[in-house]
């Protein structure tokens, strides 16, 4: 985009934005708006299904017309079946995007070729729509607009009720998240000051740009404009300031200062930015103790979770992604870690089995249920399969009446290229809590990484961080193999044809370097490199970018 676009563009963006922090969201306001949203959920959704019938290229469109379902149809299958029951009918007649199919574009029913763009299922645009990027850790992510309207209805409420719940209506809060040009801490950034709790310091883990023009420095002209509209509403909203995960002092000493003279605070952030602070905090002699954390981006394992607690603070997750937004909500009486309440006011959801190397796991669909949704889901598969429960729990979640639970929400994407159909959950424990009990350090300073060696030979090299200390690598290969071979008949642990060659004391090799974080910071258990090259000094070569295992959720 020219400088003369850009310039439009931010003085189009200073209305909408004076207009969105002038209307504060309290408490009640957000706890009303989801109630009555799960109560209006077949108006909601029969009002989507009209849109993609009147919009042009729509894929979804073209999907009802093959399956011969009109509005009325719709109208009376919600009648009689509620909305879920009414995706599941449509997606038994072919009505549904693949996983597959939405990220190539091209759909075939019936004889039907079907062609659509990433433009065809866009949110809405113009004024007050933000060109943010997705935390896609294998393609480097994908450009989505985010509307402040969006932020507004299903980010904010979501902030404000779980922030409540996790350490009181007036804690102060701390960001360390992705910022520029990600979207993660930049939609956190501006609910938090639609709910007037601006964040204390926002710790960004990625530098901040430069340059004031340019796609990245357009999003540092959008961020003056919001904290001048901020200002004119009342609120002061803090800039970035770079710390990345080596930096972990910086943020621990200003959240540790707002402790000891206020008592409690909140802290969003990833799982493993969450261990560090955690780590960090004992390894001081100091506790944690009034703090509570809000994690996502990654999945919050039960390792981690008690490398946190036994800090002294309090930890839950969120479930979310930059084209659906908010999707899962943290439970207030949890059956585990990552339980959380599925968005069921802004979202529907429907699940579809899909086989994983023999394995076969619940498959998430969704259905946009509101029109400032990022992107228009339509029983559109999402890359995540998790455990879906029916259950009251008594938390203000299931009070509002949104549900069902999520439980142990992965990526199936992740888990079965470059024959990683085996690192599941049950490698997941090895990494996160054998290896650490046995050898030392934290979750954190062990990493899995799946790649080819100098003569293009797939390896497993275990990285291990230089400070766990010496070791014997023939006793740490030893333990990690037989773990390996315990997980043999359970789970995504058995069948894979990867598991008896990863059991080769020869497949395996250890690497003393710190683990690898992706091109967007994120620090999971496991790497793939692919084609990339990985030596016996932890160097990559090549050109090709990391992807990684595991998930989600942001």
């Amino acid at each position: 985009m020219s400088r003369v676009g850009i310039l439009r563009d931010y003085l189009a963006q200073l209305r909408s934005l004076d207009a969105y922090f002038a209307r504060p969201l309290d408490l009640a306001e957000a706890r009303a708006l989801v109630r009555t949203r799960v109560q209006r959920r077949d108006e909601l959704f029969l009002a989507m299904a009209h849109s993609a019938f009147v919009r042009p290229g729509s894929p979804y469109r073209a999907l009802l017309d093959a399956a011969g379902c009109t509005l009325r149809d719709l109208e009376i299958m919600v009648r009689q079946r509620g909305v879920e029951g009414t995706l599941r009918a449509l997606y038994q007649a072919g009505v549904y995007l693949s996983f597959e199919e939405y990220n190539s574009g091209e759909v075939r029913r019936g004889g039907r070729e079907i062609r659509f763009t990433a433009a065809d299922l866009a949110g809405p645009g113009g004024p007050g729509a933000m060109a943010l990027r997705t935390g896609g850790t294998r393609s480097g992510g994908r450009w989505v607009n985010l509307h402040i309207d969006n932020l507004a209805e299903q980010s904010a409420p979501q902030y404000g009720i779980a922030l409540d719940m996790l350490a009181g209506p007036r804690a102060p809060v701390f960001l360390w998240q992705l910022g520029f040009p990600s979207g993660a801490a930049i939609a956190t950034w501006f609910a938090l000051g639609r709910l007037r709790r601006p964040p204390r310091r926002w710790f960004s883990l990625n530098p901040v740009p430069p340059r004031l023009f340019g796609r990245r420095g357009h999003h540092r002209l959008l961020l003056y404009a919001a904290r001048r509209a901020a200002r004119r509403g009342g609120v002061h909203l803090p800039l970035p300031e770079f710390a990345p995960v080596t930096d972990t002092a910086k943020v621990l000493e200003a959240v540790m200062a707002t402790l000891q003279t206020e008592g409690r605070g909140v802290v969003i952030t990833t799982p493993s930015c969450a261990v560090r602070l955690a780590v960090e905090a004992r390894r001081r002699g100091g506790s944690l103790r009034g703090l509570g954390i809000l994690t996502g981006a990654e999945p919050l394992t039960n390792a981690k979770a008690e490398e946190i607690v036994r800090a002294g603070a309090r930890v839950r997750c969120h479930y979310a992604s930059m084209e659906a937004g908010l999707m899962g909500a943290p439970c207030g009486n949890p059956r585990d870690v990552d339980d959380m309440h599925f968005r069921s006011d802004a979202l529907a959801m429907i699940t579809v089995p899909r086989d994983l190397a023999g394995v076969t796991v619940e498959t998430l669909m969704l259905t946009s249920l509101l029109p400032t949704a990022p992107r228009i889901f339509w029983n559109v598969e999402i890359d995540d399969f998790a455990q879906v429960e029916e259950r009251r729990c008594g938390c203000v979640w299931d009070e509002l009446g949104c549900g069902p639970h999520l439980l142990g929400v992965r990526s199936f994407t992740k888990l079965t290229g470059e024959g990683t159909t085996v690192v599941g959950s049950n490698v997941v424990h090895i990494v996160e809590q054998v290896l650490p009990q046995a050898f030392g350090g934290a979750s954190t300073d062990y990493q899995l990484v799946e790649a080819e060696d100098e003569e293009r030979l797939t390896r497993l090299f275990l990285l291990i961080s230089p400070s766990v200390g010496p070791l014997d690598e023939a006793v740490v290969i030893g333990r990690f193999t037989e773990a390996l071979r315990a997980t043999a008949g359970t789970g995504l642990g058995a069948g894979g044809g990867m598991r008896q060659v990863w059991e080769q004391a020869d497949s395996i090799r250890i690497l003393r370097r710190e683990p690898i974080s992706t091109s967007l910071g994120k620090l999971l258990p496991f790497h793939t490199l692919g084609a990339a090259q990985l030596d016996q000094r932890g160097v990559r070569k090549g050109s090709d970018r990391p992807t990684t295992t595991g998930r989600s959720s942001s």
